[in-house]
């Protein structure tokens, strides 16, 4: 009886190491990924960033690796929605969108703030002072903002036309340039930014006043995430909230 349960301990000891790596070669989850320091960015040929380490995180503790594919914003909330990628990250939820993703929260706030010039001594406390600025404010087209800033936004004339969304020109160097009064940026964004440009950084500055605050989620696509994996991934999804993987991810790159 004894050797049996010797036998039968080396037999589970060997199952434990080879699990993982059964696991890993089972679940490939696409992501989507693009040049957007310090939420993605390549290092050493490798894929790495605030989002990227959050996303890895999660994978981590399902058993599963990523296949990252880079492409814009537009086009892979497309693909998301078809399923030819299984999943996002930094996703405003809407109701819309909800219909085609699951939602998983890794505990990740997005904070919009305004970029500006350190010359242009702007008094901004509220969005309506945001219709008095000179020049238009730039964003990335396809953003998603809190109730309060998308309310605004649908119900004021005078606010939105003095937004300026576009998919790809780089907005900052606009505000540099004094073509833009500002733009909005999630709030590490814009300091990664400002660390890594000497010149804006000597120019330019984040305004005290946040824009808008909301969640951000991984997104997965419903169309090839089955309820199975689903539901491994909410439940990887607790550990790494309760382990404070997150935490440690959000801390190396906020701080």
């Amino acid at each position: 009886m004894a050797k049996n349960n010797i036998f039968y301990s080396k037999v589970l000891f060997i199952l434990a190491l080879l699990l993982p790596s059964i696991s890993f070669a089972n679940c490939i989850i696409k992501v989507r990924v693009y040049e957007t320091p310090p939420q993605y960015m390549i290092e050493n040929n490798k894929w790495t960033g605030r989002a990227v380490e959050l996303m890895e995180a999660l994978l981590d503790e399902a058993g599963c690796k990523a296949e990252y594919h880079k492409m814009t914003w537009n086009r892979a909330i497309l693909e998301l929605k078809k399923g030819t990628i299984d999943a996002m990250m930094n996703v405003g939820f809407n109701a819309e969108r909800a219909k085609f993703f699951h939602y998983i929260n890794p505990n990740s706030n997005e904070t919009k703030v305004l970029l500006v010039r350190k010359d242009s001594n702007f008094l901004i406390n509220s969005l309506d002072d945001l219709k008095n600025l000179p020049n238009k404010i730039g964003y990335e087209k396809g953003n998603i903002f809190d109730k309060r800033f998308t309310q605004k936004l649908n119900s004021d004339k005078d606010f939105k036309n003095n937004l300026y969304p576009h998919p790809s020109v780089n907005l900052t160097e606009m505000v540099y340039l004094g073509r833009l009064s500002a733009v909005l940026r999630m709030k590490e964004n814009a300091r990664y930014e400002l660390k890594i440009h000497p010149k804006y950084s000597k120019e330019l500055e984040i305004h005290p006043f946040h824009v808008s605050s909301l969640p951000t989620f991984f997104a997965f696509s419903k169309k090839s995430i089955s309820q199975e994996m689903l539901l491994k991934l909410q439940q990887a999804n607790i550990r790494a909230l309760a382990s404070g993987k997150y935490k440690t991810v959000i801390n190396k790159w906020d701080n």
